[in-house]
């Protein structure tokens, strides 16, 4: 790697995320705290190098079996991700955006693999979003609702990761968070809090926190 690197010149900060996250196409990664950015602690809509790079060497062994790879991507997706739901839609969504691009069999398997994850996913917070308005609730109070139930999500997920990483029993507790943790406050920082998160984290580990 590091030959590769000296050759190549001067790489751009987008090419050597690139080149991180097809690290995480291998097995090794997540011991090595390699390609975090392209496997399970990505941000939502991040950069899904390790989806093209999986179906690329899936379909070549395949001999262009569309199936399989969309079946390796989601098995990916739904084990080893903090949130595969939105994982699956982050790679919908970007899957979709590469093809207004360049359409091809990469870009099938990644959309194959995650439609029914993004139709579920849209499905769920409408009949949620629906039944809570026929209820009286206010729209902002049902976001509101959706938003703590993605912390939980992310509470537990973290959790179950760690403590197999640390061989310890650990559990985690976001207690608040917010945006502009280091810039200065304005409107798309403030509502957008992932860009720029300021965090409390309570962690317990083997009982003591």
């Amino acid at each position: 790697m590091g030959v590769i690197l000296k050759d190549i010149g001067g790489p751009s900060v987008i090419g050597m995320m690139a080149f991180e996250e097809m690290l995480s196409s291998f097995e090794e990664s997540l011991a090595i705290g390699a390609g975090f950015s392209g496997g399970p602690l990505q941000p939502p809509l991040g950069h899904m190098t390790a989806d093209a790079v999986l179906a690329m060497k899936v379909l070549i062994s395949s001999d262009g079996d569309l199936e399989a790879a969309s079946e390796k991507i989601k098995e990916i997706k739904e084990n080893f991700w903090l949130e595969p739901e939105l994982a699956k839609v982050a790679t919908n969504t970007i899957s979709r955006k590469s093809e207004q691009v360049k359409r091809g069999p990469v870009t099938k398997a990644m959309i194959l693999a995650t439609d029914g994850g993004l139709t579920r996913a849209v499905s769920d917070r409408a009949k949620f979003t629906y039944d809570k308005l026929k209820e009286g609730n206010k729209l902002d109070n049902i976001v509101r609702m959706l938003d703590d139930e993605k912390v939980e999500n992310v509470e537990n997920a973290c959790s179950v990761l760690f403590s197999q990483m640390m061989g310890k029993d650990i559990k985690i507790d976001i207690t608040r968070y917010q945006g502009c943790a280091r810039r200065s406050p304005n409107a798309f920082l403030k509502r957008y809090c992932g860009f720029d998160t300021d965090a409390a984290v309570e962690i317990t580990i083997d009982g003591k926190k």
